[in-house]
């Protein structure tokens, strides 16, 4: 009885087994995966931006 309530997920009225995936849990691996995204995009932005920098410095020989 006590390992199957570890196995088990009570979620409202509905039992999920532990292998499955609630709404608000795929909400959450999803808000996580755009919030990385975004990270990702921004750290390329800024690498483009250094790179030009970069570019503009050796084109002026500083």
């Amino acid at each position: 009885m006590i390992l199957r309530r570890i196995c088990l997920n009570i979620v409202g009225d509905k039992v999920v087994g532990s292998h499955e995936m609630t709404d608000a849990s795929k909400d959450a691996v999803i808000v996580a995966k755009n919030k990385r995204i975004k990270e990702l995009e921004e750290d390329k932005r800024l690498k483009d931006i250094l790179k030009r920098r970069y570019g503009e410095d050796y084109d002026k020989g500083i």
